[in-house]
């Protein structure tokens, strides 16, 4: 798979990405091909938000609508052929067997998208196991990490009192923003070594703080136009963030919001 748009870094290939085989590795597959699809621009057909406009008998429908109709056919069997490639040989006869690739993904969802006795041990598999995929951008590993890990942390809400249980023993990890910002640097160790060493000298050690020093290096990465993309933030992504208070004192202010500005935070906390 390729992408066509021509403002893009970089390309697509279906071998860069999982096959489904069933429930162990769902998760992975779901949202590694949601990220696919989204780069491709067919995630709208997928999730069932574009909808196939209604043509009515020939004649009786305008021409734009007719147009946008065969355009959502393209992009339909576009997508289909994506999902088929995307899938283990036993399960493709399963995709093939529906007419939309919103209801082939739906139908995959609602078959192995449920909670078993594994899910939780899944979860915490998909926090430490999360490494850092070359041709993946720094903005996009931490999006994955941070959905594995609310994941691993909404389970373990159900956490009794045992504090020898599987999910007592989570709820503690994910209740610490410093173990959080210790396993996401441990995700990236093997392809940006010298940046945990430097990280490493430092006293910032909580989860935002770590995030944000990678998310500023790739920024500045991309604001000297390095061809480095395991360190590429698409420049729209950086004209959305700025942050005031920073801004309004001197500090470096456009590589996160404001909400987010860890300075602000310890301000607030020392008062």
């Amino acid at each position: 798979m390729s992408s066509s748009d021509k403002k893009s870094s970089f390309s697509l290939t279906i071998k860069d990405y999982p096959k489904l085989t069933g429930k162990a590795d769902y998760l992975t597959w779901a949202k590694s091909w949601q990220w696919a699809f989204k780069s491709a621009k067919l995630w709208p057909i997928v999730s069932g938000e574009k909808v196939k406009p209604e043509v009515r008998e020939e004649g009786k429908s305008s021409d734009s609508t007719v147009k946008t109709a065969a355009e959502w056919e393209e992009e339909n069997t576009q997508a289909m052929f994506l999902l088929i490639q995307g899938v283990s040989s036993t399960l493709q006869p399963d995709i093939v067997s529906y007419e939309t690739a919103a209801e082939a993904w739906q139908a995959m969802k609602d078959r192995f998208d449920k909670e078993t006795p594994n899910t939780d041990i899944i979860s915490l598999k998909n926090v430490l196991l999360n490494d850092f995929k070359i041709r993946q951008n720094i903005a996009d590993h931490t999006t994955n990490f941070e959905n594995a890990w609310n994941r691993l942390a909404t389970g373990s809400k159900q956490a009794t009192d045992n504090k020898k249980s599987f999910l007592y023993i989570t709820k503690l990890m994910c209740e610490s923003e410093e173990f959080k910002g210790a396993v996401y640097i441990a995700s990236l160790m093997d392809t940006h070594l010298d940046l945990c060493d430097t990280l490493a000298t430092r006293e910032q050690r909580d989860y935002v703080d770590v995030r944000d020093f990678f998310l500023s290096q790739a920024a500045d990465k991309a604001e000297t136009k390095e061809d480095d993309r395991a360190l590429f933030v698409p420049r729209k992504d950086q004209r959305k963030k700025e942050c005031t208070w920073c801004k309004a004192r001197g500090f470096k202010w456009d590589n996160h919001i404001t909400s987010k500005c860890h300075k602000l935070r310890r301000e607030k906390e020392k008062k």
